[in-house]
């Protein structure tokens, strides 16, 4: 089994924002030949990437000011392509479950969907010059259109490790 790729620290400019795009590839039942048999996350350039490997680093040198405005986004797609016709995909509820004892205490962790659920954006900041990891698990549902029969996943269990050096 190949290695993993591994994502490159998001660096949040001081007072700005920066983006990430990813996508998660949910296992498909009954999938067409080629598609994953578990949970995958891609990076931009549709490699599969190690879940535990995405940081954020905000600048240390941020006045109070600048970092009420720095943020990081990313923005995961499900990415469905080549599942069963009859299946729908979407995220479910807000996207996520946090792992116990280890969701963001220091509040620094927003989501959002969009998409018609297929997109969920996480918005992190970090006021402080606190370090944290956030760890979750991606919640995605599936339904049938024809059976009307809908099934909710939680998986992969990647974190978010959320740090402002001193």
């Amino acid at each position: 089994m190949a290695s993993l790729a591994v994502i490159d620290p998001i660096d949040v400019p001081i007072g700005g924002i920066a983006t990430l795009q990813l996508q998660l590839v949910p296992p498909f039942k009954n999938a067409d030949p080629g598609r994953p048999d578990n949970w995958s996350i891609l990076n931009e350039a549709g490699e599969v990437v190690d879940p535990n490997s995405l940081q954020i680093v905000f600048n240390a040198d941020s006045c109070p000011y600048q970092r009420m405005r720095e943020r990081a986004l990313i923005m995961v797609t499900l990415t469905t392509a080549g599942s069963n016709k009859n299946d729908r995909f979407k995220f479910f509820g807000n996207g996520l479950e946090y792992a116990e004892d280890k969701e963001d205490v220091n509040d620094d962790v927003t989501t959002d969907l969009t998409k018609d659920g297929q997109t969920l954006v996480f918005t992190i900041q970090n006021q402080g010059g606190t370090e944290s990891t956030v760890d979750f698990g991606f919640l995605v549902s599936r339904k049938n259109l024809q059976t009307g029969e809908l099934s909710i996943f939680e998986g992969p269990d990647p974190i978010i490790i959320i740090r402002r050096p001193q």
